[in-house]
Parts: C-alpha cells; structure tokens; sequence
C-alpha cells in the first residue's frame, strides 16, 4: 500500500511534467534573460519527470517483490517491515517523488510568474505556489517527525 501512494501520484505528476517540459520553446527573441529562465524551467520539468519516473520504476519493482516474498518475510508491523526490507526503496521512491514534485512546482511557479503578464498576479500567483511549497514541506517534516517518533 505504501509504495502504491506513492506510484500513482508520481505517474500523474510524470505526465504533466512530461507535457509542461516544452511548454515554453525557445524562439530567437528571447533575451538573455528570458532564455535563461526559459532553460531553467525546461530542466527542471525534466527533472521532475526524471525523478517521478524513478519512483515510478522503484515502486512498481518493490510492490512486485512484495508480492511475491511476502509469507517468507515477516515484521512485527508495515514500518519494521519496510525498514527492513526495502528501506533503499522506500527511501529512493519518496525522495524523488517528493524532489520531483518540488522541481515541478518550482517549474510552475517560474512559468507562472513568465506567463501572467501582469506583474502584480504573476507576482501574487508565485506568492501562491511558493508558501503552498513552504507550507507541504512543513507537512513532510512533520510526519517524518511523528514517524521517528520525535514529537
């Protein structure tokens, strides 16, 4: 179940950065700037397709061994099981699902901020995406910190 929460998010989130990569083409007008931002925003959408893709991969193969070795392997509950067990691919496939989410929305918040012409909604709706980022890391801290029991 655990990896499972984490491949189909991942598989949706592949697909839009697979379709937002080229969103935003070169063209020979382009500033310096604006070309640079432009090459910014295209790696990081590749980057966040590289790393959900990854997920993806790690996922899929774990839920697989799972599947297959489950009554030879046994944990006292799910957490002592994936810790033993598949602790490298639990860890590869919620780092990049989660590093592949931040590149996405930093990519987002960039192309919004290009895109609405207005510099007060362009700034307003980067304003948006950036204490939304802020406010999903804060979540993430906090269930690692209740997972290790910390508080």
């Amino acid at each position: 179940a655990l990896f499972g929460n984490i491949r189909i998010p991942a598989a949706l989130f592949a697909g839009a950065s697979a379709g937002a990569a080229f969103a935003m083409p070169l063209t020979q007008g382009d500033g310096l700037k604006l070309g640079f931002v432009k090459r910014i925003y295209a790696l990081l959408m590749m980057s966040a397709l590289s790393c959900q893709l990854l997920a993806i991969i790690v996922a899929t193969l774990s839920m697989g061994t799972i599947a297959v070795s489950a009554e030879s392997r046994k944990a006292a509950c799910l957490a002592d099981y994936i810790e033993e067990y598949f602790d490298l691919s639990w860890v590869t496939a919620r780092w990049n699902f989660l590093a592949g989410i931040f590149s996405f929305v930093v990519g987002m918040g960039i192309r919004a901020w290009l895109v609405v012409t207005c510099p007060i909604f362009g700034n307003a709706a980067l304003g948006i995406i950036a204490s939304s980022t802020i406010l999903a890391v804060g979540f993430v801290e906090d269930n690692e910190r209740a997972r290790r029991g910390d508080g």
